[in-house]
């Protein structure tokens, strides 16, 4: 099991944006602790193939080991396969990504609906995102409101 120390990188791996909307990633501590908390739930019970992959995911980026999140090591590492395994004629990882896309959302429309850090994993790659949902700022529209009265100008 990963443990954290202040030594450890964060969990952004990229500058500051500069965009006065975008707020700070979460924690490590915080994403640890909404991954056991996904990885407990009933929708995980019995999945123990995307359990394994999502921690794997998750502890590889918080240690700052993105680079590694590639479909041949994750076929290796999480999956066992040997060093002859071929991606190409083994879709195991891809598989098992989209079972896992497919929980995970499963997961936040029912029992995690409410979870304050929302772990996904974005379409077309291996590398799992983090947002603090509740301190998401919230979107104000720049489109007029038109007036429910007719006549009254907004």
């Amino acid at each position: 099991m990963l443990t954290l120390n202040k030594s450890q990188p964060t969990i952004s791996e990229n500058p500051e944006s500069g965009d006065p909307r975008s707020v700070a990633p979460p924690s490590p501590e915080d994403v640890l602790q909404s991954l056991q908390t996904i990885l407990s739930s009933d929708i995980f019970s019995g999945a123990a193939r995307q359990q394994r992959l999502l921690r794997h995911l998750v502890e590889r980026r918080i240690e700052g080991r993105s680079s590694e999140l590639k479909e041949y090591t994750l076929g290796v590492e999480v999956f066992d396969r040997g060093e002859d395994f071929d991606p190409r004629l083994d879709p195991i990882v891809r598989v098992e990504a989209s079972r896992l896309r497919s929980r995970l959302q499963k997961y936040y429309d029912a029992p995690g609906a409410q979870d304050r850090i929302r772990i996904s994993l974005p379409r077309g790659a291996y590398l799992p995102s983090f947002e603090d949902v509740q301190s998401r700022p919230a979107l104000v529209s720049e489109q007029p409101v038109a007036s429910p009265i007719p006549g009254v100008p907004n």
